[in-house]
């Protein structure tokens, strides 16, 4: 997906083990859509949900979990770093560097999960200088108009290891995430079931009842 990625649309992907599950870099012309996208267990060092880097057409990135990443969820390799893009209702979980990697002009972040049971450690880069910071609050109150609504939680799945991402009953990440017109509203492909959005790519599911195939009536 490098180059000019005019009208990309990339969605409903899973992605295990390997070494950039999605690549990026660059977007020149844009518009390119990541929407609710799977990537886990890529747990060796220097691995990445994303990676991008240099590009200034726009790019969405929506409603995506990136579980046990050996380097950053988002990983700008370049400079300078990708621009113009929004980054919304993701869950990162990093056991390496970082969790977002990025910091290009124009980029959005919020309504993100940076889930405190990895790393969380965010790498801001503008074209002067590398930011590092070592958690969500910290970053925050440098760039205060960045993951306004952003969390760093348990996002509380419910069998990562095997794969499944579906959040618990008690997750504090339902109906947590940001109304995205065409992405999880009523009429898009993926509507939220309840107050609001839940943050992450599966929306929770409420479990059947158990039944009971014996009963006699």
């Amino acid at each position: 997906m490098e180059g000019r990625s005019i009208n990309v649309r990339i969605w409903g992907n899973r992605s295990y083990n390997s070494k950039n599950a999605y690549a990026i870099n660059s977007v020149i012309v844009g518009p390119l859509y990541l929407v609710r996208n799977y990537a886990w267990d890529f747990s060796s060092t220097g691995n990445n949900g994303i990676k991008n880097g240099k590009g200034t057409g726009k790019a969405y990135i929506y409603h995506n979990t990136f579980w046990n990443m050996g380097n950053a969820g988002m990983n700008d390799s370049d400079a300078p770093p990708q621009e113009n893009m929004e980054i919304i209702n993701n869950i990162i979980l990093s056991n390496g560097s970082y969790t977002f990697e990025i910091g290009g002009v124009g980029c959005v972040l919020d309504y993100n999960n940076h889930d405190n049971t990895g790393v969380v450690k965010i790498k801001w880069r503008n074209r002067i200088a590398q930011e590092i910071y070592q958690n969500l609050s910290e970053f925050k109150n440098a760039y205060p108009n960045q993951e306004i609504h952003g969390i760093s939680v348990n996002s509380s799945f419910v069998n990562p290891v095997g794969g499944d991402f579906s959040l618990h009953w008690f997750s504090p990440l339902i109906d947590s995430g940001m109304h995205i017109l065409g992405f999880n509203d009523e009429n898009s492909p993926w509507p939220f079931k309840r107050s609001a959005p839940d943050i992450g790519a599966a929306e929770y599911q409420k479990p059947f009842p158990p039944q009971n195939f014996n009963e006699q009536k």
